[in-house]
């Protein structure tokens, strides 16, 4: 983890200053994240920039656009791919692959979410971070999106012989009209994501609970829909959405303003500013809850028992109030955060499914949601699903729910919203795009801390506001959609004959002498694909020198201290008050009967009671005291041993400063004491673990 003074730096700029083209707005201390933060506005071109001075050596630089998707041909995710296939200034395929050879990088990537598109890259050494700005300012602004290109990562026609699709068969001649199939990158990557049921029903659940929004589409893409998509509305978009005008840019870390600002101004010669309506419509509420029924592929000879998936969704709030949203984490830590939770309880209990899934607060978008799933489940199950969801709810609205839980709900909330991260700097990228983009306060997310001390006032004042939540937001909410994703053996069959059926219609009209052309064009793009950079190519990205890099190493300054025949090691780094224990425990000399139960006496761990305490209890201490407790195989090679494997379960938590105490004794218990004789918790903690590897 990178180490962090504990104040800001002063701020160094005034509202109404003029830094090389942008004018400041808002300058506030941010001591959440230990930075200055100044939000501006490029005078000439309206690209907004967001920069957090931080003494940080860890600079992060991003640029995001909102891609609003108007159908589902996953027209925002393709562009993503493609803009990375070469640019005016560096004309490199998948440059950030090379750039991961020449770089200092700490992350390199670019990212499609459902209503905007990221592109973010971090460094500790700042003419690295610089390099890596210019060909990702380079690449969003002036790609060459060659048809080439767009075939390549949305979707062409292929021979489904693979031999005459690279070249090496007789495809090319008019007369053999080899059989084609549908290909690209990001259709076969979209393939995969609808063949996983989980995907899948999350993508179903979104499409019907915000049907009138752009929620409703697959920004990602449907690969039903995906070869719908031409070349001219890929270049339209790009147009319409990739200007400064539409321009989010955020920095962090120990670079000046005076510096991103220049960089970016000398990058946006060129452009004028223009208008552009890309805000977010909001989804009207309904009068009545609805329901919904999906299929998932199996295969022909598998067995469809409890292979059905079962949800209720509601939409609750709107993300950009911060109180709101913590007092809706708060609310579902206290009903499902851990095992001994009343609502996750029941579900477990219940037998409806074979184990809990997507239990608690989320959103999509800027809308709020709150949702409970079962997995492993059954079609007949779902009434019995739903009425005993609402009617546990109901039943804790009415009764209230037990103070104790809530103060855990707190504590586990404020690890979320305190822990400094790894990746720091992307994390706080994410918290800001959170709510910038739908024209929020973009500090909003970083104040959290703040925000729950307020949520905790609130419930100090109405202590009974969890259980109104829970009526108004839940129980008496007409906007709940009961969602079913059932098993079917013909689907994927279906689903085959529609892409025939599309092959079919895109080749019905080609002539001998056009399909001809059609395995030709294919050749091409598969001969892009394979070949690799020139060394002319390469050496036009930007290269670090070793007079670039630090002359001295970071140091974390580590004690190491024995006691008992243990060996513990201490990092010394801020860490806002959470405090982390990883403890090895040597699995060497396990006898090989014992092997095969390794993995089921972790789950153990995890699920079971310890000592005099049976799950609920151990469950409930966990909660109170830590920030969760990990149990894990690890295996490791020996820094002073060329052979041989060291083999341990790692029992990994965290916890605040005032919890140390009842977080070790937690920890020991479950070291030492855990205890398999609750038959019944055993069975539905196998069947959990069986219901996870099927999927």
């Amino acid at each position: 983890m990178t180490t962090k003074t504990t104040t800001a730096p002063d701020p160094q700029h005034n509202q109404g200053d003029v830094v090389h083209g942008f004018r400041v707005g808002d300058v506030t201390v941010t001591p959440e994240v230990r930075a200055v933060a100044y939000q501006l506005e490029h005078e000439r071109t309206g690209a907004r920039l967001i920069h957090l001075h931080a003494h940080d050596p860890e600079n992060l630089f991003s640029i995001s656009f909102p891609t609003p998707p108007s159908d589902d041909t996953g027209l925002p995710h393709i562009l993503e791919h493609a803009v990375l296939g070469g640019s005016k200034r560096f004309p490199v395929r998948e440059p950030f692959f090379e750039l991961y050879k020449l770089s200092m990088a700490t992350f390199i990537n670019a990212m499609t979410f459902s209503d905007r598109t990221v592109y973010p890259v971090s460094s500790n050494v700042k003419k690295d971070l610089f390099n890596l700005a210019e060909v990702y300012v380079d690449a969003v602004f002036h790609p060459l999106l060659t048809n080439q290109t767009f075939r390549q990562e949305g979707h062409h026609l292929s021979p489904v012989d693979g031999a005459a699709a690279n070249g090496t068969g007789n495809g090319a001649t008019p007369a053999a009209r080899p059989d084609l199939k549908i290909t690209g990158v990001v259709y076969n990557e979209m393939k995969g994501e609808f063949s996983d049921p989980e995907s899948r029903f999350d993508r179903t659940v979104s499409r019907e609970l915000l049907p009138d929004t752009i929620y409703a589409h697959e920004s990602g893409g449907d690969p039903e829909s995906i070869p719908s998509l031409t070349y001219e509305q890929f270049t339209s978009f790009h147009a319409t959405y990739y200007h400064p005008s539409n321009a989010y840019f955020m920095a962090y870390g120990d670079i000046s303003l005076q510096e991103y600002c220049a960089f970016i101004d000398d990058h946006l010669n060129g452009f004028e500013r223009r208008s552009l309506e890309s805000r977010i419509g909001r989804q009207r509420r309904w009068d009545a809850p609805r329901s919904i029924e999906e299929r998932h592929p199996i295969a022909a000879d598998e067995p469809v028992a409890e292979k059905t998936y079962l949800s209720l969704v509601w939409l609750t709030g709107d993300v950009i109030d911060p109180v709101d949203t913590a007092l809706m984490r708060v609310l579902s830590l206290a009903l499902g955060g851990n095992e001994a939770a009343p609502l996750r309880k029941a579900l477990v209990e219940s037998k409806l499914g074979q184990d809990v899934t997507g239990l608690g607060s989320g959103a999509i978008g800027r809308e709020g949601t709150f949702s409970v799933g079962l997995k492993g489940s059954e079609t007949d199950r779902a009434r019995s699903f739903e009425d005993l969801v609402t009617g546990t709810l109901g039943a804790i609205a009415d009764d209230g729910i037990d103070p104790e839980l809530i103060e855990t709900a707190f504590s586990q909330a404020a690890f979320s919203y305190l822990e400094v991260q790894p990746a720091f700097p992307r994390h706080t990228l994410f918290r800001v795009m959170s709510t910038w983009t739908y024209g929020a306060d973009p500090l909003t997310y970083l104040r959290m801390g703040a925000h729950l001390e307020t949520s905790r006032e609130r419930w100090r004042e109405q202590p009974d506001i969890f259980s109104t939540l829970i009526r108004e937001r839940l129980v008496d909410n007409p906007h709940r959609l009961r969602a079913l994703m059932r098993p079917d053996h013909a689907l994927q069959g279906e689903l085959d004959r529609a892409e025939a059926a599309r092959v079919r219609h895109a080749t019905a009209s080609l002539d001998a002498e056009a399909h001809a052309a059609m395995v030709v064009q294919a050749r091409e793009v598969a001969k892009l694909s394979g070949t690799p950079n020139t060394p002319e190519q390469v050496a036009s990205l930007p290269q670090l020198t070793l007079q670039d890099l630090p002359a001295d190493l970071q140091r974390i300054a580590t004690a190491t201290t024995a006691s008992e025949g243990f060996t513990l090691l201490r990092n010394d780094v801020l860490t806002n008050g959470v405090n982390y224990l990883s403890v090895d425990l040597s699995l060497v000399g396990l006898p090989e009967e014992l092997w095969p139960f390794v993995p089921y006496y972790l789950d153990a761990m995890d699920k079971l009671g310890a000592g005099s305490d049976d799950y609920e209890a151990i469950a409930r201490r966990k909660a109170a005291a830590t920030g969760g407790v990990s149990a894990s195989l690890a295996i490791s090679s020996h820094t002073r041993q060329e052979r041989g494997l060291l083999t341990s379960i790692r029992l990994g938590t965290k916890f605040l400063d005032h919890q140390t105490d009842d977080a070790l004794a937690v920890v020991r218990q479950l070291l030492f004491e855990v205890s398999p004789r609750d038959a019944d918790r055993l069975h539905d903690t196998l069947i959990q673990g069986r219901a996870g590897l099927r999927t």
